[in-house]
């Protein structure tokens, strides 16, 4: 973990910290729960200790607060910085595991002939594979700082250049996750929102059939068969690739209605539950786009202040930036865990909102 370490890593690399909704033995349930509460807590603790990193090295960057604090304040940080360094070993496993994930994803794109799948899977898999080398040198380095060794010089020359190609390959990440989710978000807008009660059903199995189902169950009408659409996991992993998995979901759900209810109107109890789970949907797909859109503006601001040291930037500045981009990161994942979807809230008020429309 160097100077910007996982936090250039799309946020759909990684697991969500939630409950785990399925049955888990119970010999396992302990491992499992404490794997992901590890790893969620050191999305939290590894922005402070690399914010905290940057403030103090910062402080040792102006002349007013040396002339303050005296002769030994700058070792004094330059130590405090290398033992905070250290901790750059603690995101190992996590990006092993994440490596993994990553690995599978990309074999599944390969059967699935999804060529797009495979291009992204790869990406994704570049951006954790730099990572992990750059959280191992910066461990190394601050071991071999820290017990006054030469440092590796293979490991210093790189100490610039790895983590401008994770800010970068982040950003161009995460702009393709966004411009997915913005489009997904629209289609659902224009292809469902606009439809009246009468023209939702096939508006809705044609927007399914485009995003989420086969086309069999046309195929099987025109022959004079029982039409039943089926997911296709191609689509599905397509949506995956840039939304949690709460909107696939929902869409299943959606499915189910439509095959549920071939040849008849839908019920006032169905109405109620395709309003719910577009809801949720678009609820989801908001709360990726805002993500990304933290992400890319924090990445962009390390760009910055890495092209600053890059030419030689000797002050406080490029220190103060990365500081401020990990602020940035630190609230994107509080607001991340603290915007949760409230069916007694939100979906409630948009129903009592269409009541008046």
């Amino acid at each position: 973990m160097s100077t910007i370490s996982t936090y250039f890593t799309p946020n759909s690399a990684y697991r969500p910290f939630e409950r785990a909704t399925k049955q888990i033995p119970f010999q396992n349930r302990f491992r499992i729960l404490s794997y992901d509460q590890c790893e969620h807590a050191w999305r939290y603790l590894g922005k402070i200790s690399i914010t905290v990193r940057n403030l103090l090295t910062a402080a040792t960057k102006v002349p007013e607060i040396l002339a303050v604090t005296g002769e030994n304040f700058t070792a004094k940080v330059k130590n405090i910085s290398n033992h905070l360094r250290l901790f750059a070993i603690v995101s190992v496993p996590f990006s092993l595991f994440d490596m993994t994930s990553a690995v599978q994803k990309i074999y599944k794109s390969f059967q699935l002939d999804d060529l797009n799948g495979v291009a992204l899977g790869t990406l994704s898999f570049s951006i954790i594979s730099t990572d992990l080398f750059d959280s191992i040198s910066t461990f190394v380095n601050a071991t071999f700082a820290l017990a006054e060794f030469e440092p590796i010089q293979i490991l210093s020359v790189l100490s610039l250049p790895l983590p401008i190609a994770l800010a970068s390959m982040g950003t161009v990440s995460r702009s393709v996750q966004i411009t997915n989710a913005y489009r997904l978000h629209k289609l659902v807008c224009d292809k469902l929102l606009s439809k009246s009660t009468y023209g939702i059903k096939a508006a809705l199995k044609e927007f399914l059939i485009e995003n989420l189902s086969t086309d069999e169950g046309s195929a099987a009408l025109s022959m004079g068969k029982e039409q039943k659409y089926e997911i296709s996991e191609k689509k599905k992993a397509a949506i995956l690739r840039f939304a949690p998995k709460a909107v696939t979901d929902e869409l299943e759900k959606l499915l189910a209605i439509v095959n549920r209810q071939t040849g008849v109107p839908f019920t006032n109890q169905q109405h109620v539950q395709i309003e719910k789970s577009i809801d949720i949907i678009q609820f989801h797909l908001q709360k990726k786009i805002v993500l990304e859109g933290i992400g890319i503006s924090a990445n962009l601001i390390i760009l910055f202040a890495l092209g600053l040291f890059t030419v030689g930037a000797t002050g406080p500045i490029p220190n103060l930036l990365i500081a401020l981009a990990f602020i940035i990161r630190f609230i994107s994942v509080l607001y991340q865990d603290l915007k949760v979807y409230s069916s007694e809230n939100r979906f409630a008020i948009n129903q009592t909102l269409r009541s008046f429309s």
